[in-house]
């Protein structure tokens, strides 16, 4: 969800699936918009994997991709790189 300084909600989105997502990072990119990292067991190919959403400016998704193996990855951290690139931990 995004506010204005007031508290005011300016949009809010949801993203996932059937199952349960976690965001635990968020940076607003060079171009206005956010990209957030967490975890998924909605999408990827394990229980949990990194799961990286990008959005637009107005919270709209860009697109969404999953990062893990067969067992349980999460992203607690997250930079855009000054290439434009993003760095997850």
């Amino acid at each position: 969800m995004r506010t204005d300084s007031n508290g005011n909600v300016v949009w809010s989105r949801t993203f996932g699936g059937a199952g349960s997502e976690q965001a635990y990072a968020l940076v607003q990119t060079k171009d206005g918009g956010f990209a957030l990292a967490g975890t998924t067991d909605s999408y990827g190919a394990g229980l949990d994997d990194v799961w990286l959403v990008r959005t637009d400016s107005n919270g709209d998704l860009l697109w969404n991709i999953t990062y893990g193996g067969g067992m349980y990855e999460e992203a607690r951290a997250l930079v855009q790189t000054s290439d434009g690139d993003f760095a997850i931990a």
